[in-house]
């Protein structure tokens, strides 16, 4: 339920009426200046005493007709200003309370810190995992309620909040940890921390997100051990089959525990595609949160910025410091939640797409992500090379956000007096690799391997406009299709951004198995 904190705010009206009770006085004193000294003034003149007194009565009439109009106009728009603004606080509370409930019902534990690691926000997930409830823990510093181990040695993980000061912000991921419960409960997770920054860079909280993979690795480890078990009963088998009666019931024996490791595995594939429809869900209600955020969420707080502004505007010199304070809050608050919402819509909305693969020119895509950076090539000469592409499997539509992404780059990190990119493809074995190389300012070696992580940035916002996401979205979308993408650069000597898009006639988007998600990640990996 949405609280309403509208009943402690002074009615907006008040105020400036205080300011204007003046004017009443200097009316009044004026129309009674106009009885006691100006009518007998020009009564003494010879004036007509019946023409004075009427004088004197339009005149004081007049003016109080002319102040009861005033405040009775000033009321009416003081108190609709006040409505507008209720309406837009309560908005921005049920926004609010909206995100936190997305939030809570995402299938993946979420905890979320301020800018001195004092716990915020965790949803019923993080409180399962952790043992800890949200009023127990709320207000105290993560470590307290967060202990990790690392898997392979058992030592305490450090708090990673102080790690994202010591890596400048840069998100900390561990896929191979050990989460301790408050009652000692032990749980192998994965999990990453991820720096929420305001305008200025400036670290102002962190959001830990993190899943219980126990059943997953249970399941890895089992399948490893069965196929050991079958390589090694296969082996057996080659060598001792037929040797006698002894040897065949041997066989026989060592065939039935071949199939019950092959029941065991299918069992264990089975538990894995659980998994992953469990995780299908969770992208689901994340595509959810996305479709929410888009407007029902960042419509009320733009209306709450801009009446914010238009009130400062129109009464801004009326207002007293305690009201200039509630509308200082007010903006505050919706700028604040508008930017939280914009960094999760961009991470959720990038590779949520269920659309079926299909045959897609890149020709076509190349085209079309030309015109849709037509506005930008207008600024100044630019030169697109497209070598003749090949036709792949796969969303076009992510196809071209891919495309127009890898081209904007280089077209905007580029200080020539033309910028070029030249678009040229490499048929391999396992399918197509796509080459994108420009002209531009390049980049250190040691910085390639970060420039795929979400809203990382190597130059200010002074320099080159955007927020970072560009390249994770690509990361996202070529993983979808099952693909591979790295770049080679040197200062000052360009880019070249390549692109691995594999043959899929066989297999559907989305089928990735964890196993093959890991070694791919880790080629990249070793190539950056």
């Amino acid at each position: 339920m949405t609280r309403d904190f509208t009943k402690r705010v002074e009615p907006a009206w008040i105020s400036p009426f205080r300011k204007y009770a003046p004017v009443a006085l200097i009316l009044l004193i004026g129309a009674l200046l106009t009885q006691t000294i100006i009518i007998p003034l020009f009564n003494r003149e010879g004036v007509s005493w019946n023409l004075l007194t009427w004088t004197g009565v339009v005149t004081t009439y007049s003016a109080l007709a002319a102040l009861g109009a005033y405040l009775f106009f000033l009321i009416r728009d003081m108190n609709k200003v006040e409505r507008n603004a209720t309406e837009d606080i309560t908005a921005l509370f049920k926004a609010n309370e909206q995100l936190s409930t997305i939030l809570r019902c995402i299938g993946d534990a979420v905890i979320t810190t301020g800018e001195e690691g004092n716990i915020i926000l965790m949803n019923e997930a993080a409180e399962y995992l952790t043992g800890w409830t949200q009023q127990a823990c709320e207000g105290r510093q993560l470590e307290e309620i967060f202990h990790l181990l690392n898997q392979a040695t058992r030592e305490p993980l450090s708090n990673p909040f102080p790690q994202l000061l010591q890596k400048g912000h840069h998100p900390v991921v561990d896929e191979h940890a050990i989460l301790t419960a408050r009652d000692g409960t032990e749980r192998e997770v994965s999990f990453s921390a991820t720096p929420l920054l305001d305008v200025d860079r400036w670290l102002v909280g962190v959001v830990m997100v993190f899943r219980d993979d126990s059943a997953l690795r249970h399941a890895q480890r089992q399948r490893e051990s069965l196929i050991g078990e079958l390589s090694a009963t296969n082996e057996k088998l080659r060598f001792e089959v037929a040797k006698s009666e002894q040897a065949r019931r041997a066989a026989l024996n060592l065939m039935q525990d071949a199939q019950r490791a092959q029941n065991a595995l299918r069992e264990s594939e089975e538990q894995l595609r659980r998994i992953n429809e469990q995780l299908r869900e969770s992208n689901n209600a994340l595509e959810e949160y996305a479709h929410v955020a888009s407007h029902d969420l960042q419509e009320p707080l733009r209306k709450i910025e801009s009446f914010a502004h238009l009130f400062m505007e129109d009464y801004g010199p009326k207002v007293d410091v305690q009201g200039r304070k509630y509308i200082d809050i007010m903006v505050d608050a919706a700028r604040r939640m508008r930017r939280l919402i914009k960094d999760v819509l961009a991470l959720a909305e990038a590779g949520a797409s269920e659309r079926p693969f299909a045959s897609v020119p890149l020709d076509r895509v190349v085209n079309t992500a030309r015109d849709n950076l037509s506005e930008r090539i207008k600024e100044r000469p630019v030169e697109i090379v497209a070598n003749p592409l090949p036709i792949v499997n796969g969303d076009e539509t992510q196809l071209t956000r891919l495309f127009q992404n890898l081209i904007g780059n280089a077209l905007k990190f580029n200080d020539k007096r033309t910028p070029r990119v030249e678009i040229r493809a490499v048929e391999q074995a396992s399918g197509w690799k796509i080459f994108f190389e420009d002209n531009g300012i390049g980049m250190h070696p040691a910085e390639v391997g970060k420039i795929f992580a979400p809203f990382k940035r190597l130059h200010g916002r002074n320099r080159y406009e955007g927020t970072g996401i560009g390249l994770a979205v690509c990361r996202k979308i070529i993983h979808r299709h099952g693909g591979s993408i790295g770049v080679d650069s040197n200062p000052g000597q360009g880019s070249t951004f390549w692109l691995v898009i594999p043959r899929q006639e066989s297999k559907e988007p989305g089928e990735e198995t964890t196993h093959e998600g890991q070694e791919r990640d880790k080629h990249e990996q070793n190539n950056s």
